[in-house]
């Protein structure tokens, strides 16, 4: 295919790294998934040409339009956006990634990985090329028209109206990859309640969805005081009996915002803590 390097295809390379990165979480090497998740937080981040070409090929590969004229329109905006990329920046972004996928997968086969829509992520990756390069040979513009021709046949398939999504898969998959991390971390016989607070972790972390934790944090403080406090009423123990205040002073201590990750481990403790304290009262 005319004017293709599929190394330099960011659509292709950025496929390949969700395929590798989903085969490693299927096989258990979270290690090498959480390399190739840092490869596509470090190279596909707003603010550089990669993310911008990215975004363009992605829109080109996903968008679906009801007629051949609007396809045309889409076309047109898409050749003006690829035009005003910085191509050197860009080429350089390429470089770099392409030598970090090398060298920090470890993977030979890496870029010889097949991915179904192979031909039309070359298509629209030539056509951007082509877009980019100076047309002064009428046979560069035939090219240009064929290519362009056939990415309007892919916008236009299904004549069904999509866009793409805003979600971010590689945000999905730091979400999953942290939340397993952590319930392997601190036990494999966690309760729901456990869970539900290293999942308002994890989301905290990854998308800033803070105020759940807090909340959540504030409850079970709030549950182990109480917890702690009844110890009061039990008789016959006195030194359990002195160590009441220093928890409790312990407890008003932990931090219920910017929450980091020996916090959540001593509310862990105190969710079993509390459930244990809550159960022998219901038992009384």
């Amino acid at each position: 295919m005319n004017n293709h390097n599929k190394k330099r295809n960011v659509g292709l390379i950025y496929e390949q790294l969700i395929r590798y990165t989903s085969k490693c979480l299927l096989e258990g090497t979270t290690d090498k998934a959480e390399i190739a998740i840092q490869i596509m937080k470090e190279h596909f981040k707003p603010g550089t040409e990669l993310y911008k070409e990215f975004r363009l090929f992605n829109a080109l590969v996903q968008t679906k339009v009801p007629s051949e004229a609007l396809a045309l329109r889409v076309l047109d905006e898409a050749k003006h956006a690829a035009t005003s990329h910085d191509i050197k920046r860009l080429d350089l972004e390429k470089s770099i990634l392409i030598k970090n996928v090398n060298k920090k997968l470890d993977f030979p086969g890496f870029f010889d990985m097949r991915i179904p829509e192979y031909r039309k992520f070359a298509t629209v990756q030539t056509l951007l090329n082509e877009w980019r390069t100076n047309t002064e040979i009428n046979v560069m513009n035939s090219i240009r028209v064929e290519y362009e021709s056939k990415v309007a046949g892919y916008l236009t398939e299904n004549k069904k109206i999509t866009f793409p999504s805003k979600k971010s898969e590689v945000t999905s998959l730091s979400l999953r990859l942290m939340q397993e991390k952590l319930e392997r971390k601190y036990s494999s016989t966690l309760n729901a309640e456990q869970i539900t607070l290293i999942n308002l972790y994890v989301k905290a972390s990854t998308r800033n969805d803070v105020v759940p934790l807090r909340e959540a944090c504030s409850l079970i403080k709030s549950r182990a005081k109480n917890a702690i406090f009844s110890l009061r009423k039990e008789k016959g123990n006195e030194i359990l009996l002195e160590k009441v205040n220093p928890v409790g002073n312990e407890i008003d201590l932990l931090p219920e915002e910017k929450i980091q990750e020996s916090d959540l481990a001593r509310y862990l403790t105190l969710i079993k803590l509390v459930n244990e304290t809550e159960n022998k009262e219901n038992d009384k």
